[in-house]
């Protein structure tokens, strides 16, 4: 199989990993750009299960034989006798939306009828998927601080560190930003760059970021997020996206209880070459 059939192939892999999974979390697929991704979540915990999981079934997909002699980036690679890369490598980046960030306008892409999101939220958003490395998760400060308070919520077990300060001229923000694991993959953590900066996109980069918005009050079911979706000509602000559309919203599962500062996420998830400063794969 040639280079080129192999890379389309494992990035079918890669899609179809990323698009199975959002049902199961209640994701939105806003857009691709390239092969960036940019979902929307209901809660911060939604967001970053979705993203634990699917780090663990990218290690153990079934990716093409000869992908893993292609690139340095994309050969399997162990911490002592556990597999902790193997295929593509994607890196991921979480954000929530909260007022104090200022509003996020939500607006229905005329063409494809998606919602999509401007604002400074999505800007942060979209700053943190750019930063980490392939295999890497990214959250700024507020997805860290609600992960150490309500860590026994997440159904897989990670771990979550500071790893530095970033700055984004163009809102004049500077944020704290923490990493995210599985905890079976934390040989992984000697592996990333230890500075914070925005990784060269290669042709094999993909980039996956998600905006979730605060809401500090207890929800007491999963079918309070109701509603049609807004019409095109209906431009609005928002201090959190819209509820999903009817057929991306998981069944209710009878009087669904949340934990407290319920959150919608913005996730960036990128795939490309870990060794060309540390870009996803």
């Amino acid at each position: 199989m040639g280079d080129g059939l192999v890379m389309q192939r494992a990035t079918e892999i890669h899609d179809n990993i990323l698009r199975a999974s959002l049902m199961k979390y209640r994701g939105y697929e806003i857009t691709t750009a390239g092969d960036a991704f940019q979902l929307a979540f209901h809660t911060v915990r939604e967001a970053v299960e979705y993203c634990l999981d699917v780090q663990l079934q990218l290690l153990v997909a079934n990716w093409p034989k000869e992908l893993h002699g292609m690139l340095p980036s994309t050969r399997k690679q162990r911490a002592g006798h556990r597999l902790i890369f193997g295929g593509l490598r994607v890196r991921m980046g979480i954000h929530d939306a909260v007022e104090a960030d200022g509003a996020l306008i939500l607006d229905v892409h005329a063409v494809t009828g998606k919602m999509i999101y401007t604002g400074a939220s999505e800007v942060i958003a979209n700053e943190i998927g750019d930063l980490g490395d392939g295999g890497q998760i990214l959250v700024t400060k507020r997805v860290a601080d609600w992960l150490i308070m309500y860590e026994d919520l997440v159904a897989i077990d990670f771990i979550v560190e500071r790893v530095g300060e970033y700055s984004i001229p163009q809102i004049k923000a500077k944020l704290e930003v923490y990493q995210v694991l599985p905890e079976v993959l934390s040989g992984r953590k000697k592996m990333f760059s230890s500075t914070l900066k925005k990784r060269r996109a290669t042709t094999h980069g993909s980039s996956l970021y998600s905006i979730a918005s605060s809401n500090r009050s207890r929800l007491s079911s999963a079918g309070q997020v109701g509603g049609p979706l807004p019409l095109p000509e209906q431009r609005r602000r928002m201090s959190r996206p819209p509820p999903l559309a009817p057929q991306d919203r998981a069944p209710v599962q009878g009087g669904l209880s949340r934990f407290g500062r319920v959150q919608r996420s913005f996730l960036r998830i990128d795939h490309g070459s870990f060794y060309t400063r540390a870009t996803s794969m």
